[in-house]
């Protein structure tokens, strides 16, 4: 082989690792951009299950309180007509 050929296949071979570096860091990148998402979602999804049981809680409090054994009978007598 002529020195220019050893030097283009340095070179090359040069070339292909950077490229792999490259695709490596892009891989990591979404990788880590997933987990993210996964994280997101995850608090998401907590964060609207407090939600339901706060209201859950909330509409219990009001239905067993004297205010709410009131205003149900009220509040059914207009919607059906009684």
């Amino acid at each position: 082989m002529t020195p220019a050929e050893i030097r283009r296949m340095q070179q090359q071979a040069a070339l292909d690792a950077r490229e792999q570096e490259k695709a490596a860091e892009r891989e990591q990148r979404a990788e880590a951009a997933a987990a993210k998402a996964r994280v997101e979602q995850e608090r998401a999804a907590r964060q609207h299950e407090r939600e339901i049981n706060s209201a859950i809680r909330t509409g219990g409090r009001v239905l067993t309180s004297r205010a709410g054994q009131s205003l149900i009978p009220g509040v059914l007598g207009t919607f059906f007509g009684k």
